[in-house]
């Protein structure tokens, strides 16, 4: 087994811990101007400095690279001395692990205490304090440290710190344990307790330096009270805080806390416990690309294809280190079961291709979301770029381009990264190989799909169909068609009220009671009118209905797909039997069905009137197209047929039209 695991390169796999490598995302200049601010003995204390950033952005390795400076100096100072800098003690404290417990401040004692005891300083008092189990004895504690200034009677800590609401309300014990602090400030720096007064203590001999992580990882309920708590500390002579925060849920958790004290303002709240804040900056693509470049130095760094999108995936990441290692393991993982299924080795996969594929699924997540469903959109958006020559940023010709790929050109990422290196294939069977590959690796994430394409005017719209060649029928025989525009969605109840209303046509679809359609439906499909019903309402509309040749052109393209989104069914992208909703839905439910030419709605839903005749010398039945929501897969795929009598009304067929367009329209280029 261990030869078989052999067989394929390691895989190479990150943590979520701080980044060891911080170097690269600049931190470096950032930790030093801080450890150089909190080691300097003429700047005073108690001190409160926020590093503020959002979950992921390196809060937590820049207050390591901080802590680690401030460790490294001390060591030196401590060896040889200097008259700029003084010693600093670190503490590190997750407060997230402690804001559910009553007593936070025992929790910071003991995080000190430990602190202590892990840098075997001083020894002799700290290994009285341990118990059996290598937990912390707080009658010990408390006995050292007042024997440490000759005092007798040390209070029972453990009793006192039972609840930090308690303390807070009981003065005489609040004081005794400010006492406390101070000694054990002034014993963790100095390794003596000083039996002066807090406000002659001296802080150029050293500082207690708490580094508290992930403040904003805290119930929401319990920030304001780690910060009222901790606050015992930061009042003190000889602390420095650095603070790990998003800054704005922190605001709003302090905020919520105090919501019943008039004219409370957060902000004025935070900004007398912090004293400096820094708001740690994006970072810049050069440093992504740095830490890539050395996460991937091994023996084939030279052949890795992601080094060659290095500028574009510092571009496409988002700039955060937490960010930056899911994609690396995201990569990992996909190169690796590619290997593993011999795609690489068998030319199936084109390794450059498989890069640009990860970028896409990790990067751009509505964009890969809907290549999954639908492999020919990747084709479909790389073919608009390379022929009109988009460049990153510039505005893609909404004229020239079909309505469901508009949103995707938006983006100058995208673009910059289609334009880059191989272009995919357009055939959907080999793009399907590299979007299967991610289902498994590629979060879940409901994305949220805005009501149409641009809104009313957009159900109202129609779309241009060019004059040209194309494949027709379940042969695909060659046929031809003029240009002609084509409604972009089939009609709906509102637009068939709107034509009632202005013409007083008198017939009604049925199942509307009191002469009006049903609450909540006014963007379905209408259903329940005939042929003549339709015919009416395309000649109020100044239009037509289409031939059953120009419908199955605007669903199938010139290449002739099963569906409007491509050969292979998905139930995700149209409403048939397979979704088993058993009612029509609404015409912009399904983003991901659009045809070539951004024409939605062309499968399922409801079956469409052409104005094609099912016999030739009879005009009295005509052809239906494109299935309804109560048809299986095969029957609501572009080529299939139906009829139906011109005068017969059904819930499930509705209609949609069309329109000639002059010579020249639809950009007047024929298709070969």
């Amino acid at each position: 087994m261990i030869d078989r695991l052999k067989q394929t390169d390691r895989i190479y796999i990150h943590n979520d811990s701080p980044a060891e490598r911080a170097h690269h995302f600049g931190f470096s200049v950032y930790a030093e101007t801080f450890a150089k601010i909190i080691a300097d003995r003429s700047n005073q204390t108690p001190l409160t400095i926020a590093i503020n950033g959002a979950w992921g952005s390196g809060k937590t390795s820049l207050m390591r690279s901080i802590r680690e400076l401030l460790v490294d100096t001390t060591r030196e100072i401590e060896s040889s001395g200097d008259p700029v800098f003084r010693p600093c003690r670190t503490v590190w404290f997750n407060a997230w692990k402690y804001s559910s417990q009553d007593a936070i401040l025992i929790a910071l004692v003991e995080e000190i205490v430990g602190q202590m005891m892990s840098e075997e300083f001083p020894r002799q008092r700290l290994d009285q304090m341990r118990l059996s189990d290598g937990g912390l004895d707080w009658s010990r504690i408390s006995t050292s440290v007042a024997d440490l200034v000759n005092e007798a009677d040390a209070p029972d800590l453990k009793g006192m710190l039972s609840s930090d609401a308690s303390l807070l309300r009981n003065l005489p014990l609040l004081r005794e344990f400010e006492r406390f602090l101070d000694r054990l400030i002034s014993w963790s720096i100095n390794g003596v307790a000083s039996r002066q007064r807090p406000e002659s203590f001296s802080d150029t001999d050293g500082v207690l330096v708490f580094f508290i992580d992930d403040l904003d990882r805290c119930q929401p309920t319990r920030v304001a009270r780690v910060l009222e708590t901790v606050k015992l500390f930061m009042d003190r002579p000889g602390c420095v805080f650095v603070l790990g925060m998003d800054s704005e849920i922190v605001e709003k958790s302090v905020k919520a806390q105090y919501r019943g004290i008039e004219g409370f303002d957060e902000h004025a709240y935070m900004d007398k416990i912090v004293q400096l804040q820094f708001n740690l900056p994006p970072i810049r693509p050069e440093h992504i690309q740095g830490y890539i470049r050395e996460d991937l130095v091994d023996d084939r760094v030279e052949q890795n294809p992601i080094l060659s999108y290095l500028e574009t995936v510092s571009e496409a990441v988002e700039a955060n280190p937490r960010t930056v290692k899911r994609f690396l393991n995201t990569f990992a993982i996909q190169r690796s079961l590619a290997e593993r299924r011999g795609f690489l080795k068998d030319g199936v996969m084109d390794e450059d291709l498989l890069a640009k594929w990860i970028i896409f699924s990790f990067s751009f997540e509505k964009f890969s979301e809907r290549a999954l469903q639908r492999p020919l959109l990747i084709a479909e958006v790389q073919d608009v770029v390379r022929e009109l020559d988009l460049e990153a940023g510039g505005p893609a010709p909404s004229d020239r381009v079909p309505p469901h790929l508009l949103e995707f050109l938006e983006d100058r990422r995208l673009v910059s990264l289609l334009k880059h290196g191989k272009p995919f294939p357009s055939d959907e069977e080999q793009i399907s190989v590299y979007t299967h590959l991610s289902e498994s690796t590629q979060p879940r994430r409901a994305i949220v799909e805005p009501t149409g394409v641009g809104g009313r005017e957009s159900i109202d719209g129609m779309i241009p169909v060019p004059k040209g060649k194309f494949l027709a029928g379940e042969m695909n025989r060659t046929s031809y068609s003029d240009a002609f525009e084509i409604d972009a969605y089939p009609v709906t109840n509102r637009q068939y009220q709107r034509f009632r209303d202005a013409t007083g046509y008198e017939s009604l679809p049925e199942h509307w009671e009191g002469g009006a359609y049903s609450m909540g439906k006014a963007d379905h499909p209408v259903v329940n009118v005939n042929f003549e019903d339709a015919q009416a309402y395309a000649k109020w509309a100044g239009k037509r209905l289409a031939t059953e040749q120009e419908w199955e052109k605007a669903a199938r393209g010139p290449n002739g797909r099963a569906y409007p989104w491509g050969n292979a069914f998905n139930r995700q992208n149209c409403n048939n039997a397979e979704t088993a909703l058993h009612d029509t839905t609404e015409v912009t439910a399904y983003a991901n069905g659009a045809s070539q030419y951004g024409v939605y709605d062309l499968c399922g839903n409801v079956w469409e009137w052409t104005s094609t005749d099912v016999f030739p010398d009879r005009v009295d039945a005509k052809v239906l197209r494109g299935g309804s929501w109560a048809c299986p897969k095969e029957s609501v795929m572009g080529t299939t047929r139906a009829y139906e009598k011109f005068e017969r009304r059904r819930r499930d067929v509705g209609f949609r039209c069309v329109r000639d367009l002059e010579e020249g329209g639809a950009d007047g280029q024929a298709e070969e």
